[in-house]
C-alpha cells in the first residue's frame, strides 16, 4: 500500500514585525493537523501595503527567523525567502504555484484569517487560487461566513489578537524612554532576542 502523502502548509504575511501570535498559531495548527512541510514566508513586496509602512524585507526575514527559531519548532517548519526570487508584487497565487511545483503530489493549504477569506474574490487570480489550492481559515469572533468551500478547513483561533501595529507603537514609545515596564509589556508579544534586534537596527522609530 502506498503511503499517504501529507499536505503542505503555506503561511505568508508581512511580519512587520512577527510576534508570538504568529508562532502560537503555527504551533496550534501543526498540532491539529499533520503536514509534510510547513513554509513561513515573509512577503517580499506585499501588494496591499504601502512601502512607507513596512521595514525592509531583509529585516522582516531576519526578525521572522529570530522569533520562530526561539520557539524550537519541528524540523519540517522552514522560514522561506522564496518571494525574493519570484515576480513582484508578491501575489499569493505565484507563491503557491512555486510550492505546487516543488511538491507536485501533495495537497497545498494556505493559512489565512477569516477577514482574508471573506475577501478572496479581490485577490489576484482568484479563480486559480480556489481551483488549485485549499485554505485553513482561522475564526474571528466578529466575522462569520455562511459556508466555506469544499476542501477548506475552519479552525478555532485562540491566538490572533496580537497586533503588529500595536507593537510598532509600543516600540516607538519604548525608544523614547527605554522604560523597564514598557519593555516587560513588549516581551509579552516578542522574544527578547527580537526586541534586541529591533532596537539595535532602530526599526519603527
Amino acid at each position: 500500500m502506498l503511503e499517504e502523502i501529507k499536505p503542505v502548509l503555506v503561511f505568508g504575511g508581512t511580519f512587520n514585525p512577527p510576534h508570538y501570535g504568529h508562532t502560537h498559531l503555527i504551533n496550534y495548527v501543526i498540532n491539529k493537523m499533520h503536514f509534510n512541510h510547513v513554509y513561513i514566508i515573509p512577503s517580499y513586496h506585499p501588494p496591499h501595503k504601502s512601502e512607507d509602512d513596512v521595514v525592509t524585507f531583509e529585516d522582516r526575514l531576519a526578525m521572522t527567523r529570530i522569533i520562530f527559531n526561539s520557539q524550537k519548532l519541528p524540523a519540517h517548519v522552514d522560514i522561506s525567502d522564496i518571494e525574493k526570487y519570484l515576480p513582484v508584487p508578491s501575489y499569493s497565487w505565484g507563491t503557491l504555484e512555486h510550492f505546487r511545483q516543488k511538491h507536485q503530489n501533495a495537497k497545498i493549504y494556505m493559512l489565512i484569517g477569516m477577514d482574508m477569506y471573506l475577501n478572496l474574490q479581490q485577490w489576484a487570480n482568484y479563480e486559480v487560487l480556489v481551483k488549485k489550492y485549499n485554505f485553513i481559515i482561522l475564526k474571528r469572533e466578529n466575522l462569520r461566513v455562511a459556508k466555506i468551500s469544499e476542501g477548506d478547513i475552519l479552525l478555532d483561533n485562540p491566538y490572533w489578537n496580537i497586533s503588529s501595529e500595536k507593537i510598532r507603537k509600543m516600540v516607538l514609545d519604548y525608544s523614547l524612554t527605554f522604560n523597564k515596564k514598557l519593555e516587560l509589556e513588549l516581551l509579552n508579544f516578542v522574544s527578547s532576542e527580537l526586541l534586541q534586534y529591533i532596537i539595535e537596527h532602530k526599526l519603527y522609530f
